[in-house]
């Protein structure tokens, strides 16, 4: 019912751009904390983190979750090849992980 009413007031958007937009959205917060993280910049993120046991690690499972999850809904559960059990969402995600911490 919600996303009916949304979808009517969005107009022309449609439920697979809802999902992109939530996707590169997500990812577009994770490249600002990253930023803010390299530089040293104080945020209300930081400070959470630091109130919660284990809050470095439990963040980065959130964070990288909900990006693998919106970034195989928005290319619609492909898979990198066919046959392959692997999703390629999921493998973007996990090569910018990887570049992240590196």
């Amino acid at each position: 019912m919600l996303i009916n009413t949304l979808l009517v007031h969005l107009g022309e958007i449609t439920v697979q751009r809802l999902i992109q937009i939530i996707a590169v959205g997500l990812l577009g917060c994770i490249v600002w904390i990253v930023y803010l993280a390299d530089t040293g910049s104080n945020s209300v993120f930081f400070d959470l983190v630091k109130q919660v046991p284990w809050g470095d690690k439990v963040g980065h499972v959130l964070l990288f979750g909900l990006l693998a999850f919106w970034a195989n809904a928005a290319l619609q559960f492909r898979r990198v090849s066919p046959g392959e059990r692997v999703y390629l969402g999921t493998l973007l995600v996990a090569c910018f992980a990887l570049l992240e911490e590196a």
